[in-house]
């Protein structure tokens, strides 16, 4: 494929050896955006001022960015980026959970999780929309495109209130693997994540909580912080 780049795409994944949108280069990792709700554009006025500052405290951020000395809960205890299984491009324009998003603005993680559950069996995934461009080009640092989130665990529903580049987004990392993801931490190591890591859905609004101190997410939101007061380590 023109322009793929073989290191940053998973085996695991057959859509990333297709062509992105546009033609671009696909990708499987992306950058963790810590753990809010992401705005996916650059500029405050377009996403209310302070909730931008409030959302973006993971160690990737549009238009910022962080020195290793800000990461003062220690490199080893911080991710830094995951997988995504890269949107499949459809005709009938649905798909699984994976690679699909659910097209609503999230309030909170617990918004994103019902959004998502199937209507006529609450106990089932409905599917997501393919107006998601997760994993479309590796040099999209966008959180639509290229980042995650450390709310919902990983193989996680998410959730975005447009299709594309729609303003406001939680993301999950997922992957093909199973039971889990796997994780770069800010120190180079590389660990296996559980779907059933310590998280806790309904922590806060993630609009609206501190941009300081300890995640209300559990171990998974702590090791998206990388200077919340926590020196969280996987087992």
């Amino acid at each position: 494929m023109k322009g793929a780049i073989s290191t940053i795409l998973c085996p695991s994944d057959g859509n990333s050896s297709e062509a992105g949108l546009n033609g671009g280069g696909r990708t499987n990792y992306i950058a963790c955006n810590g753990d809010g709700i992401d705005a996916n554009q650059l500029r405050d006025e377009e996403v209310g001022g302070d909730q931008w500052k409030i959302s973006q405290r993971g160690i990737f951020t549009p238009g910022k960015f962080k020195k290793m000395s800000a990461i003062t809960d220690g490199a080893s205890n911080t991710v830094a980026a995951s997988e995504t299984v890269a949107n499949p491009m459809t005709s009938n324009g649905y798909l699984g959970i994976k690679g699909g998003v659910y097209p609503v603005r999230p309030e909170s993680a617990a918004d994103c999780l019902n959004s998502a559950k199937d209507p006529e069996n609450p106990t089932q995934m409905r599917q997501g929309s393919s107006g998601s461009w997760r994993g479309h080009w590796f040099g999209d640092g966008r959180p639509v495109a290229g980042g995650f989130n450390t709310v919902l665990p990983p193989n996680s529903p998410s959730c975005s209130n447009g299709a594309g580049d729609g303003c406001w987004r939680l993301g999950s990392a997922t992957s093909n693997h199973s039971g889990g993801v796997n994780a770069c931490y800010a120190d180079g190591s590389v660990h296996f994540i559980s779907d059933t890591i310590s998280t806790n859905v309904n922590g806060r609004d993630a609009c609206a909580g501190p941009n300081t101190g300890k995640s209300p997410y559990g171990v998974w939101g702590a090791l998206g912080t990388p200077s919340g007061g926590e020196s969280v380590q996987l087992n």
